[in-house]
């Protein structure tokens, strides 16, 4: 998965925080998880911090470069009320990591 070219998540209802594991994806060309429910520091590498701010759009909790909202520590960890209202659209990244990299192998 590290030789991942591109990577189309917008609009999934995904939610919690970008995994680690995706500062690894060195090969990556293009990068869309907007419209998601995502939170949290944007993971800090080089690959992920090339991409612009469109990349994240309608993510209201993310933070970190290369968005103007600076993380804070009330901004890397979610209150209980706001982990509740989000429980409905919880996927592990694990699972969608891999339907990206069957969608993308499978053509």
């Amino acid at each position: 998965m590290a030789s991942l070219l591109s990577l189309d998540l917008s609009m999934n209802h995904l939610s919690g925080e970008i995994s680690q594991s995706f500062a690894n994806l060195t090969f990556l060309n293009h990068l869309n998880l907007s419209y998601n429910q995502l939170w949290g520091r944007i993971p800090v590498s080089t690959q992920l911090q090339s991409f612009d701010a469109f990349s994240y759009i309608g993510n209201a909790q993310l933070c970190g470069a290369p968005l103007i909202k600076n993380c804070t520590a009330d901004d890397e960890s979610l209150s209980k009320d706001a982990i509740e209202e989000n429980e409905g659209f919880e996927m592990p990244w694990f699972y969608i990591s891999s339907m990206g990299l069957g969608f993308i192998v499978g053509f």
